[in-house]
């Protein structure tokens, strides 16, 4: 027994050591357990929350304003959209957003609790129950609104702030913010659209309708037997078939995108672009052609030399160029005079190579305009002496689809003109007559 007896003594010493850590662990354990939920309570509690809102309003940190949202709130997809939305808002008077969040705050000015009360505001931070059961939680809710669609088939695709959004993603509410909904539809030729913008929070649902029936044409007008191109490329529809009555649908903004295509002796030729506030008088048509400026001189010039040759036959019979009609009327201007009647060589034309277009009539057909200046040299008669007269010429001519020929309808030679100087030159095309 009395050797036995110093072992039970040091075995008990050991025990008490053992026991004295074992109480010290459990009490460093309690004090992290203690300390955890301190700071977990702070985190989430109404001091904790309009902290890290006000740090995510200096910082512009959606990232941290979005922890602070409930958990629910975090999985719509339009939290960040939101979140945006509300860091912006409150960059301009962070003072003003912080007094409207915390309600509990009393000592405020009447101005900002009348509009907390109001709930203009659409954010607010509210207890969203308990945390570890004891504490209470808050939250940095946004107000919601839920929206429908009216009369929005399935071939719609529909975008939110620009980017391209399935139907189900729309059943959620949008988070308070300001958003641009976007619905697309194609058509045969582009895709009809129309926006809405909307402003989340303000009411609790908005049912939004869209116009995409679109924008269509009457064509039918233009220059007959000409295609209709859109954005470059031909429709297959040419002026007077069915639909050229009625093309499209496309946006009204796109009419600048429609063009002509048409075949002339000099080859195709692609017409203006649709231009709503241009128009032929007589026609109502909303495009023009640009002929060929070496051929249109040539007529020009064919023309001129023409009439200077009638001039001295005092006859139709040089105009090879014209139509029957203008071969009629000038018969009047070759009768015998008194005096007798001028007659002219041609010195020089110059064909104004800015201005020639190609226009349609009421009845689609392609009339060319045509102007410029001829220098004539009068003959001498015995009743005139010889001298040189400058004249303003403007031609109208029209086409013989059959025969693929210009002809000359109309002409007008103007009052005295002066022969451009050097300054001028550039504009026109100067040809000298053939001796």
């Amino acid at each position: 027994m009395i050797a036995i007896q110093p072992f039970i003594l040091k075995g008990s010493i050991v025990m008490v050591k053992r026991r004295k850590w074992l109480f010290v662990s459990l009490g460093v354990v309690v004090l992290l357990v203690i300390a955890g939920v301190i700071v977990a309570n702070k985190s989430t509690s109404r001091e904790g929350v309009l902290d890290k809102i006000s740090t995510a309003i200096d910082n512009n940190d959606t990232e941290l304003l979005i922890s602070v949202m409930p958990d629910e709130t975090q999985a719509y997809p339009t939290v960040e959209d939101s979140a945006n939305y509300f860091l912006k808002t409150a960059a301009d008077n962070k003072e003003l957003t912080m007094q409207l969040l915390d309600k509990e705050n009393t000592d405020v000015a009447n101005s900002v609790k009348e509009m907390r009360v109001s709930g203009d505001f659409p954010f607010s931070v509210e207890k969203s129950g308990k945390k570890l059961l004891f504490f209470d939680k808050y939250v940095l809710s946004p107000k919601e609104t839920y929206v429908t669609f009216k009369d929005i088939g399935n071939d719609v695709t529909l975008k939110l702030n620009g980017k391209e959004v399935q139907r189900e993603d729309l059943q959620k509410p949008l988070l308070a913010g300001s958003y641009e909904i976007e619905a697309i539809k194609s058509s045969a030729w582009t895709s009809i659209t129309d926006k809405k913008s909307i402003t989340a929070g303000e009411k609790p649902s908005r049912e939004l309708s869209f116009d995409l029936t679109g924008y269509v044409l009457d064509l039918s007008k233009e220059l007959k037997g000409a295609e209709i191109l859109f954005k470059g490329e031909g429709t297959g529809i040419r002026v007077g078939d069915p639909k050229s009555s009625e093309f499209g649908p496309i946006e009204e903004s796109d009419e600048k995108e429609i063009q002509l295509s048409a075949q002339f002796p000099w080859g195709e030729t692609i017409s203006s672009n649709y231009d709503k506030s241009y128009y032929t008088l007589g026609s109502g048509s909303h495009f023009y052609f640009i002929p060929d400026k070496e051929f249109a001189n040539e007529l020009f010039l064919r023309f001129a030399e023409e009439y200077a040759q009638a001039s001295v036959k005092q006859s139709v019979e040089p105009f090879k160029s014209t139509t029957d009609k203008f071969r009629a009327k000038q018969v009047n201007a070759y009768q015998p005079s008194m005096f007798g009647n001028y007659s002219y060589n041609l010195i020089k034309t110059y064909f104004n190579k800015e201005t020639p277009k190609i226009v349609t009539d009421k009845e689609g057909n392609p009339v060319m305009q045509l102007d410029g200046i001829i220098r004539l040299n009068r003959l001498k008669t015995d009743y005139h002496r010889e001298k040189e007269y400058v004249y303003s010429l403007s031609l109208k001519a029209l086409y013989d689809e059959e025969k693929q020929t210009w002809s000359i309808d109309e002409a007008n030679i103007g009052s005295f003109a002066n022969v451009p100087n050097q300054n001028e030159e550039d504009k026109y095309v100067i040809t000298s007559a053939k001796k």
